[in-house]
């Protein structure tokens, strides 16, 4: 009766000691999963799919090697620097944003940036407001108004 009860302790024992071994908390299951999508399946390059997406057995193979190394306590940046040393940089699913690779995120906000400027310098070309010629700035403020208006008289004296 002791050893169906001791039996039974360890085995509760066991079974749970392995439920928390192959239970990820929800933690290591966001790192995790935050991984697989930083890294393409080497066997899907031509695809560029990610780790996470790709039911290939490399991926999968990839995906219990990263379970495996968050087990043990490597971080998502160890895990990541080791696929990179083994793969090279080609494997991320965005670029580093460091050295030659920062252009790959920089560009597109100059382009963006840089073409509204022409967009805004064109259309301010375009419906620009016409300035008073100089010869009409030199003359006395109404000195114009009144022989326009003197034409108009004799014009309306034609015609009445």
């Amino acid at each position: 009766m002791a050893r169906g009860l001791v039996r039974k302790i360890s085995l509760t024992g066991i079974l749970l000691g392995s439920f928390l071994l192959l239970n990820i908390s929800p933690a290591l299951a966001s790192t995790q999963s935050d991984i697989e999508n930083s890294l393409i399946c080497p066997a899907c390059f031509a695809e560029s799919m990610s780790v996470a997406a790709c039911q290939d057995s490399t991926a999968q193979q990839i995906k219990e090697e990263i379970r495996q190394k968050l087990a043990l306590g490597q971080t998502k940046v160890e895990i990541i620097k080791t696929y990179v040393d083994q793969y090279g940089e080609g494997i991320l699913t965005s670029p580093p944003k460091k050295g030659f690779n920062l252009m790959a995120w920089v560009i597109p906000f100059l382009g963006i940036m840089m073409g509204g400027t022409l967009i805004y310098l064109a259309l301010s070309r375009w419906v620009k407001v016409p300035s008073v010629k100089k010869s009409h700035a030199k003359t006395k403020p109404g000195a114009l108004d009144d022989y326009y208006e003197a034409r108009v008289e004799e014009e309306f004296k034609k015609y009445l």
